[in-house]
């Protein structure tokens, strides 16, 4: 499959109550978009950086009752899954596309980048336009917008992003009336220099970071 861009058909799965139903609507609909978009901006984010990039797309396998209310790919370090390390994620829900960069409660890179923030707040700051959006992040919960965006408060963001259900996302968040999500070059140009933009706070995150494995050709399925 080519991806084609978004359509109000997949902004509507979400609004599906039927947990079997929504989740058949992601998989037969939204995941095989994902899957072509994952496997086009994989290499395209590898050659711009220099840095390995193996695509994966989220599969919401443990869930049983509650359907999700967002789904997406992940782009990540290491083949074999994206959970455990800072992650990129291009992704969709009921009103809305994001592109974010994502580091979960359980990442290995979480302590380092807690720290790293905590220390250089004022670097973080002046790292990304303020179009971007910083939250905590709690798997089953709603993100929580860090309120400012100065250097002291991205430090005391690092500090709070220690607690142990802390994560942290940023990224940039496009309503689903945005006609570029409709078109496939305009999105895929436009997903790829938000992924550049954030890069470099992906590099300062997690400083030695060693790439393991060797890339896949398709992308992967995550739990």
């Amino acid at each position: 499959m080519v991806f084609n861009g978004f359509e109000a058909e997949d902004f509507a799965v979400f609004s599906i109550p039927e947990f079997e139903a929504r989740m058949e609507a992601i998989r037969s609909r939204v995941r095989p978009k994902l899957t072509a978009l994952a496997d086009e901006l994989a290499p395209r984010l590898s050659r711009e950086t220099g840095a390995p990039f193996y695509p994966h797309v989220a599969a919401h396998a443990r869930r049983k009752v509650n359907p999700p209310d967002e789904t997406w790919m992940a782009l990540s370090r290491s083949p074999r899954g994206y959970k455990r390390y800072a992650h990129f994620e291009v992704g969709i829900g009921a009103e809305e596309v994001f592109v974010r960069l994502v580091i979960k409660p359980e990442a290995d890179d979480k302590p380092g980048a807690a720290r790293w923030l905590r220390e250089h707040g004022e670097e973080a700051a002046a790292i990304l336009p303020s179009s971007y959006l910083w939250a905590l992040h709690r798997d089953g919960a709603s993100d929580r917008p860090w309120p400012r965006l100065d250097g002291g408060a991205l430090q005391e963001l690092g500090v709070a992003l220690e607690k142990k259900a802390a994560g942290l996302t940023v990224g940039r968040r496009f309503g689903q009336q945005d006609p570029v999500l409709a078109e496939r070059q305009s999105f895929l140009t436009l997903a790829e220099r938000v992924l550049l933009e954030l890069f470099p706070l992906y590099e300062a995150v997690i400083p030695g970071a060693e790439p393991s494995g060797e890339p896949s050709s398709q992308a992967g399925a995550a739990r």
